[in-house]
Parts: structure tokens; C-alpha cells; sequence
């Protein structure tokens, strides 16, 4: 059964260990809902290492997690070696700098760390003269 926890303030982790099911995404979105009204408030790990060859084009219901990946603040995503790669670097160009990582299983709680970790990219302006 796959699950989710809240390992930190606004840190979700999603741990699939088989394809998702509709109930799975209505259990995300019931875990996201406070944090709904302010995209990016949430930061998530999504381990996906049971994934193997093309089963993310296959898993619709995963096809909808990863199409809302760009609500969540940070995303690191866990997977068993280069599996999904193609995959995952696309969707790491799609979401902005410094808001997504790929982390091996063995990384795992650096995975953590950097979801934990909200991203706030630096705005620098430029002083009156």
C-alpha cells in the first residue's frame, strides 16, 4: 500500500510501492489542502523506486501526481538508480531552478533534507543612486 507522512512542518513524503489508485491522490490532496491557497507552501519527497521501464507513462493516476509537481515548493523525488531518467530531467527542466532533485535510495534522508528545506531563490535589487 502506498503512504503518506508528514515528516516536517509543510514536508509531505509519498511512498508508492505500487501504482496508484484514485483513493491515493484524493488522500494527497486531503494531506495538500490546508496549504492549497498558497502554492508552493508544501514541499514533498516521492519515492518511486519500485518503477521500473515505462511504468510511469502507464500509471495515470502517478501521471497526474507528477503533473501537479509545479504546486509543490521543493520536490525531491527517489528513485532506484537510472530508472525514469529520461523522465525525471524533463520534468526537472520544467520546474524552476533549485525547486526539484533526483536523490538514488540509499540517499534518502538527504532526500528529506532538501525538501525540508523550503526554497527561497534571492530577489536582488539594484540601490538608488
Amino acid at each position: 500500500m502506498n503512504q503518506i507522512t508528514e515528516f516536517a512542518p509543510h514536508a509531505f513524503e509519498l511512498v508508492l510501492k505500487e501504482p496508484m489508485k484514485g483513493g491515493d491522490i484524493q488522500h494527497l490532496e486531503e494531506h495538500l489542502a490546508p496549504y492549497a491557497l498558497d502554492e508552493g507552501a508544501a514541499c514533498a519527497v516521492i519515492d518511486i523506486s519500485w518503477l521500473r521501464g515505462n511504468a510511469l507513462a502507464e500509471d495515470s493516476q502517478l501521471g497526474r501526481l507528477m503533473d501537479q509537481l509545479d504546486k509543490f515548493g521543493r520536490v525531491a523525488v527517489v528513485s532506484n538508480g537510472e530508472e525514469m531518467g529520461a523522465t525525471l530531467d524533463a520534468i526537472h527542466c520544467l520546474m524552476p531552478t533549485g525547486s526539484f532533485a533526483r536523490f538514488s535510495t540509499a540517499e534518502k534522508s538527504e532526500a528529506r533534507a532538501f525538501a525540508a528545506t523550503l526554497y527561497h531563490p534571492v530577489i536582488q535589487t539594484r540601490a538608488a543612486e
